[in-house]
């Protein structure tokens, strides 16, 4: 294939109208903020700029940015807007040294490379990128069918990327939630960070994967897996603490130990693992970051730690693998300080049918309350997480899905591992421990605000008890832990006081919300209050006890107004508004001046302007003497500033800016100034509102995203049995769209006025009496719109509307036709839609398929399609094998499919379908324990693949149908007929169901491209038979026909894909022939071809070979047609509809054999001598494509173009509809 001329391509495309000026995204500073976040003003290239609006919004943001692109009209517009930011370049060989960015971004730009370049783009994104790489690619077709080159998912980038030598960057899944990856729509977006040359060399993918059973860089590995154990990481990094020292036990290649690093304000990090290979990865990988080390220890024992040594620990997977995990933890608590946290993760209940862990190294099999049961042993649990990813034996169909779970929760989930946070408790310091403040810094200059050792008799409380962040996350054991320091501290204390205002504040919060579980009883209320009322009589000269002694008496004001108490709520808010905040910090004037304000409420309420006045006098002058006074106790030091400082400083100012406020409105004499007083609402006012408003919001979007999914389903439900009747019309709507292709023949030959007459007529007697069908699915889709817009979802149904008018077949199919527009006229003329009474929104019952062995075939595929479809509209299919397992049951688990193998054991596959609650069983060449499925009320479908010539008059098997069948699909109206005639099955009792195309992993370059270069290229025709090795497939008869049409083509080549034994006794004959042509230099055999290879084939190649003996129904034929390749078949299995349906087909009509000559015996014959008959069919149906090859090729590319009629989407409505009518 000639290479792709991206300049001169894409100088047309941005000529456009609609084009110029435009970009692929709605608000480019959206990206740029974003991509800032994770890298910090930096130098930035953005490679495929466009029209440059990316790059200047990163300037907007303090980056250096400039762009490139291989459009030289697109650069010219760019450099209007920010001159000399913008040149003409390839990406293929960009103009810049190694290293040259610290940033490299793209969007929207990769998907339109041509496959065979990506690895080269990706390798110069390497080269000149030095640490970041960030992405926005398409993975569906763009909206003219064409632009999309490399259409491919996720995953697909992933694993070229890390091809490439990157690795999935720390802030991934900062920047696109873990959830949310299942929902990212048509666009993902991927950040990346560039693995160095030489540890890339040193540690290639192939090195990891030898280590891989124990020991991953989930960094280098694609997939919603190492999604998984990238997002634990993050969740244990966002409970570390500043100046923290963490320690990951069982570190395995250090990647957990380097995210934990990446954006925290960890002081030290330590990994641990016992392998010396993991940890030498780990120092070669990560050990440029300074707060990072490595040890090669054992984790489980810790002895080379000592006691209260450590703030953190991280441990995932780990305790499955221990022969003691109680000595772990215990080793764990002894290592960490108080207050100190663990973070751990187990697998949830990993067992297969009989309770066994089919992990060699696990040890131990847990649930949730085994861990949480372990944990509480040493220490007070804080938050448990269900965590599932899917793809795996649990959960094979399972999405990536992290929830936090409520501790007292009875409704336990069933994911794929726990998480678990616990802390050891504060009240834990022993005598021996030394307290040594970590989280703010300190000097000679600062203060007593932050010195919580010289203040309180356990300053341990202060982190996890009182400072919100990095306190106690679990309300209960928070409020246990309050009151055990409550109990056991000295009554004098700074400890008491922290321990009453938690548990005030809580109380408070009760009161306040009807939602709480366990609310403030009034006698508890009262001992607390007296509780309180003790603490603020006591006299100490702490500053820290004078710090809760304000608080205390501003919250017990506040309790009070709850309780209705005001006369004592005055009292409480006195008292503190009596208090000096310069006795701790200018800070809790906070507390001194909310009070003035409710006290200045209360006096107004009760008409008394002049003593609320004097009141928020005393306010601001309060304000004015604190603030800017007392710097050590406000930030500390200047040169390593309290973080906290300047922020409580603003509140103080913001509620002095509310008493100057309502000042204002009582000075003016104002006689109703409540209006003006909340005018001057604070900026502390605002952020609250703003919380409620995004909480609001949270809510309505659950309830949008709720009415979108049951919306979406009812439209599924309406659309498909639309298409169902137009599956059923489909035969008479084909021959409409055939009509209508002569009609635009009469109009080009006999003139417009006969043509009008005959397109009346026609309009009236072939349209008319499919319209109905058509009205319907118009009238489903506008009572949707109509729907979704009183719901607020006008976007969402306009895209769900859109894909389904888009994916249905026949009106798809309708519109691809040459006389599409003649017929959308007709259409339009029609009358309104009538309107219809919809149908009940019914779920599907419970099927599966069934198979005898599982091994490799054509059958095997269309399984594994199907259940492939199924899943993506959330429909669960599982694939019962009765015998055994090979091939293709592994490649289907690891595609999420639900394989259960029962090897003969009909017992437990009865037990299985019973426990499933199946409804229908769709039977493949299978006929094992039918008998005992129908007694246990399943209703089996047999579904015929081919002409079963062996089965004719076999009384047994004609028996075991009769009593136990129920239904029939065949794949083909040639394998229904064969099935009627010669194996005695009613002809009523089959559907016909064709098989479908899945496109998964297929790569289609734009159809209208590919047809030009064949047609440049026909000279030298390639020609391919994809195929395995099979008696019936003709392989030698190909090899005569080919020795044919060289004669009149000598550079035509042929390529034999599939699996072929050389060794066999076909095998031989095809080398014996070839050598005996001479076309040992024309003839290739590929071998098994992955999709993406077979791709590359199709799209090379000029003509399709199947003219088989004897065919069901050949995907690969669709595969030919999916390619717009013209293809000789045989008179067998679909190609007659093919043919029919498109004309792209040349048919060999000697190569099939009859239904007399369908014997094991003479195929097999057939095969090793063909009669040279067929041979020159078939080249006769070859040269007659080659002889007419571009009126074969359109046609061929109209085919193409049409996929959607013969899709796997199409196909499996018709077996969905097939398992409604059998629930009937």
């Amino acid at each position: 294939m000639a290479a792709f001329d991206y300049g001169q391509v894409y100088d047309e495309y941005w000529k456009r109208p609609d084009r110029m000026g435009s970009h692929s995204f709605s608000d480019p500073m959206t990206i740029a903020r974003t991509i800032v976040r994770v890298t910090g003003p930096t130098r930035v290239l953005d490679i495929g700029t466009g029209m440059g609006g990316l790059v200047l919004a990163l300037l907007r943001c303090g980056c250096d940015a400039q762009g490139i692109d291989a459009s030289t009209v697109a650069v010219e517009q760019a450099n209007l807007k920010a001159p000399g930011r913008y040149r003409v370049a390839s990406a293929l060989d960009l103009p810049f040294d190694d290293d040259a960015f610290p940033t490299v971004v793209s969007t929207d730009f990769l998907e339109h490379l041509d496959e065979a370049d990506v690895a080269q783009v990706l390798k110069e994104m390497w080269r000149v990128c030095s640490d970041t790489l960030y992405l926005r690619v398409a993975t569906a077709q763009d909206r003219d069918n064409h632009w999309h080159l490399t259409v491919r998912p996720r995953v697909w980038w992933e694993e070229q990327l890390i091809l490439a030598g990157f690795r999935k960057h720390p802030m991934q899944l900062d920047v696109i939630g873990y959830d949310e990856i299942e929902t990212e729509g048509d666009t993902v977006t991927l950040v990346m960070q560039k693995i160095p040359a030489a540890v890339g060399d040193q540690y290639p993918i192939d090195v990891l994967r030898e280590e891989r059973q124990l020991h991953m860089d989930m960094t280098r590995e694609p997939g919603r897996r190492s999604d998984a154990h990238i997002i634990r990481y993050k969740l244990a990094r966002d409970l570390i603490r500043p100046g923290d020292t963490v320690l990951d036990i069982a570190c395995g290649l250090g990647y957990g130990a380097a995210l934990l690093s990446f954006g925290s304000g960890a002081a030290r990090i330590i990994g641990v693992d016992n392998s010396e290979f993991a940890i030498d990865y780990a120092r070669g990988n990560f050990g440029d970051d300074p707060r990072l080390e490595f040890r090669c220890e054992d984790g489980a024992e810790l002895s080379w730690l000592g006691d209260a040594s450590v703030d953190y620990v991280v441990s995932m997977e780990t305790l499955e693998h221990l022969p003691d995990p109680d000595r772990f933890l215990s080793a764990i608590a002894r290592v960490l300080k108080p207050a100190g946290r663990i973070f751990v993760s187990v697998p949830n209940m990993w067992v297969d049918e009989h309770g066994r862990d089919p992990n060699p190294h696990h040890l131990h099999v847990y649930d949730l309350d085994k861990l949480k049961t372990q944990l509480s042993a040493h220490f007070e649990l804080e938050g448990v997480w269900e965590q599932t990813a899917g793809g795996a034996f649990k959960l094979p169909n399972g999405k990536r899905r992290l929830r936090k779970v409520d501790l007292a929760a009875s409704d336990i989930p069933d994911p794929e591992w726990w998480l678990c946070a616990a802390i050891k408790s504060p009240r834990a310091k022993r005598a021996t421990d030394t307290y040594v403040e970590t989280v703010h810094a300190r000097s000679e200059a600062s203060g007593h605000v932050a010195d919580f050792a010289a203040w309180y008799d356990n300053p341990y409380l202060v982190s996890g008890l009182v400072n919100r962040g990095s306190r106690i996350q679990d309300r209960a054991t928070l409020i246990g832990v309050a009151r055990e320091v409550v109990g056991s501290s000295s009554p004098e204390s700074a400890d008491r006081g922290a321990a009453l205002c938690v548990l005030s504040y809580a109380a408070l919060e009760d009161m306040e919300s009807s939602g709480r579980t366990a609310g403030a009883d009034r006698s508890d209320i009262e001992a607390l209050i007296g509780l309180v009322a003790d603490y603020l009589s006591v006299v100490s000269s702490n500053p820290h006890v004078a710090r809760w002694q304000i608080s205390l008496a501003y919250v017990v004001g506040a309790l009070q107004t709850a309780r209705g108490d005001l006369r004592a709520a005055e009292a409480a808010y006195r008292r503190c508004v009596g208090c000096d905040p310069k006795v701790f910090s200018p800070l809790i004037a906070t507390k001194t001046l909310a009070a003035s304000l409710a006290l200045a409420d209360f006096e107004l309420a009760r008409d008394d302007r002049e003593a609320a006045r004097r009141t928020l006098i005393r306010a601001v002058e309060g304000a004015v003497a604190v603030v800017g006074q007392d710097w050590p106790n406000v930030i500390g030091s200047v040169e390593t500033p309290l973080t906290f400082g300047f922020l409580e400083l603003a509140d103080v100012c913001d509620l002095a800016a509310k008493c100057a406020f309502q000042l204002e409105a009582l000075s003016r004499g104002w006689s109703k100034p409540f209006g003006r007083i909340r005018a001057g609402i604070s900026h502390q006012d605002r952020f609250e509102e703003m919380r409620r408003a995004n909480r609001h919001l949270e809510e309505v979007i659950a309830a949008q995203q709720t009415a979108i999914a049951d919306l979406s389903a009812e439209l599924a439900i309406r659309s498909s049995r639309a298409e169902a009747e137009l599956a059923t019309a489909a035969p008479s709507v084909g021959g409409a769209g055939t009509a209508i292709g002569k009609f635009v023949h009469i109009l080009k030959t006999e003139g417009a006025g006969q043509a009008l007459a005959r397109t009346y007529r026609f309009s009236r007697s072939r349209i008319g009496s499919r319209l109905p069908h058509v009205r319907r699915l118009r009238y489903y889709s506008i009572k949707f719109a109509e729907h979704a817009r009183s719901r607020g979802v006008v976007s969402a149904s306009r895209h769900a509307v859109s894909k389904i008018i888009s994916s249905t077949p026949y009106v798809r199919r309708l519109r691809s036709q040459r006389a599409a527009r003649e017929f959308e006229e007709v259409m339009s003329r029609a009358t309104e839609p009538r309107r219809l009474i919809r149908p009940a929104i019914t779920s599907h019952p419970p099927f599966a398929m069934l198979v005898k062995d599982f091994h490799d075939g054509g059958l095997e595929k269309v399984v594994i399609d199907l259940t492939r479809q199924f899943a993506r509209q959330g429909i669960s299919c599982p694939i019962l094998v009765s015998g055994s397992a090979g091939r293709a049951a592994t490649a289907a688990i690891e595609l999420g499919c639900d394989v259960r193998v029962f090897n003969g054991d009909v017992d437990k596959m009865e037990a299985c379908a019973r426990d499933l609650g199946l409804t229908v069983i769709f039977s493949h060449h299978c006929y094992e324990g039918w008998d005992r499925l129908t007694a246990g009320g399943h209703r089996i479908v047999e579904v015929i693949h081919n002409a079963y010539h062996w089965q004719q008059n076999d009384a047994w098997l004609a028996d075991l149908r009769a009593r136990y069948v129920s239904g029939y699909i065949a794949v083909s109206e040639f394998v229904q007929n064969y099935s009627a005639a010669r194996l005695s099955i009613p002809a009523k009792d089959i559907s016909v169901i064709e098989n479908g195309l899945s496109r998964e992993g297929l790569i289609r370059p734009p159809l209208a491209r590919v047809v030009t270069e064949r047609r440049a290229t026909i000279g030298r025709p390639l020609l391919v038979h994809v195929a395995n090795a099979h008696p019936q497939k003709n392989h030698l008869a190909i090899l005569d026909a080919f020795d044919i049409v060289r004669r009149s083509h000598p550079a035509a080549e042929l390529a034999f894909a599939g699996v072929i034994d050389q060794a066999s006794d076909l095998g031989r004959a095809l080398v014996d022939r070839i050598a005996a042509g001479d076309m040992a230099d024309s003839v290739q055999f590929t071998g098994s071809l992955s999709r993406r290879d077979l791709s590359r084939l199709l799209t090379r190649a000029h003509v399709g070979l199947l003219p088989s003996m004897l065919e069901g129904f050949s995907i690969a034929s669709l595969e030919y047609t999916y390619f717009g390749l013209p293809a000789v078949l045989s008179t067998t299995g679909a190609a007659q509809r093919l043919a029919d349906g498109y004309h792209h087909i040349a048919l060999a009509p000697h190569a099939a054999l009859s239904p007399d000559e369908l014997t094991p015996d003479a195929i097999e014959g057939a095969s090793v001598a063909p009669s040279p008959q067929v041979g020159a069919s078939i080249a006769q149906s070859t040269l007659s494509i080659l002889a007419d090859y571009e009126s074969y090729s359109t046609r061929a590319l109209e085919a193409g173009l049409d996929w959607q009629s013969y899709s796997i989407e199409s196909t499996g409505e018709r077996y969905l509809s097939v398992v409604g009518e059998m629930a009937k």
